[in-house]
């Protein structure tokens, strides 16, 4: 019985702490729309001008965004998040933001932010419509 509920609670503890991981934006501000692949994996399938990634467990990936026609606009290892643990920190998870843009012709990648992940542990979440202002 102590064996069972040992290996209840280690798995209980590994699920939860497995949820929260980082989330990685990719926009561009004039309103091409791109289709975004992660180490591989389609991302969206209709192109989008801004493609979401939420609690991917990668630190580092491979990004690859197509325009609408099937052209590769940028391929890149990027950034998303540093989850390492210094002198027994706890592991936070990072929000990070890439931006589009065009530099000497060229389309690249810039960040734009990279933080620590805002993670609600109690209370309510509440939504306010402001009416669209």
């Amino acid at each position: 019985m102590k064996v069972l509920l040992s290996i209840l609670f280690l798995s209980m503890s590994m699920a939860l702490s497995a949820q929260i991981a980082n989330d990685l934006e990719i926009y561009t501000d004039n309103g091409a729309k791109f289709t975004m692949y992660m180490n591989g994996q389609k991302i969206n399938d209709t192109p989008q001008p801004r493609v979401k990634v939420e609690n991917t467990h990668h630190d580092f990936a491979e990004i690859k965004l197509v325009t609408e026609g099937g052209k590769t606009l940028i391929k890149k290892r990027i950034l998303i998040g540093m989850n390492r643990s210094e002198n027994g920190a706890p592991v936070v998870p990072s929000a990070v933001v890439y931006k589009i843009i065009e530099k000497k012709g060229k389309l690249k990648l810039k960040m734009v932010s990279n933080s620590d992940k805002k993670i609600q542990t109690d209370g309510d979440i509440i939504n306010i419509d402001t009416g669209g202002r």
